[in-house]
């Protein structure tokens, strides 16, 4: 592809992609930095693209704006957020802790290690000397149980 062609391309392309972006990043400014760097990445390959290159930009564009969601710090800001609120999120946290601890310890220790340690199933099952296949079932298990250990404490009360 020429560079005459990526141009045009690239000002045929933009608006697509700006509103794709916006659809994943919810925030203007953060989509018009996203579309620019896919836009740069796209020129980096310009020998190897043919037209049309819609469908690769999508792709490009969806995995750019997948990482950059993936990186960003998630906080919560306490601006009109009430203490009783917080409050409840931390002992509705406690009370979950109360009920993973009572799980059957290699499920306590599969979803500590996945959730509270961020590590991968292939870490998971190198360090339990499992396949990752099993260390996924009992991932599963275990937030099955969670999920009706929950319940039942929700009927109760």
């Amino acid at each position: 592809m020429t560079q005459e062609e990526f141009q045009q391309e690239a000002v045929r392309l933009r608006p697509m992609l700006l509103r794709a972006a916006e659809g994943y990043l919810h925030n203007v400014a953060d989509s018009e930095d996203a579309v620019q760097t896919v836009l740069e990445r796209l020129w980096t390959m310009v020998n190897d693209i043919r037209r049309p290159m819609d469908g690769l930009a999508v792709v490009v564009l969806r995995h750019h704006c997948l990482d950059t969601i993936r990186q960003q710090v998630k906080t919560k800001t306490l601006d009109g957020h009430d203490r009783a609120e917080e409050k409840t999120s931390n002992d509705e946290a406690e009370r979950l802790i109360r009920l993973i601890n009572q799980l059957p310890p290699l499920q306590q220790t599969i979803i500590k290690l996945r959730h509270f340690d961020n590590q991968s199933f292939a870490q998971i099952a190198r360090l339990l000397d499992m396949k990752e296949a099993t260390v996924r079932k009992n991932l599963s298990r275990a937030r099955l149980t969670l999920k009706d250990m929950i319940l039942k404490n929700k009927n109760y009360e």
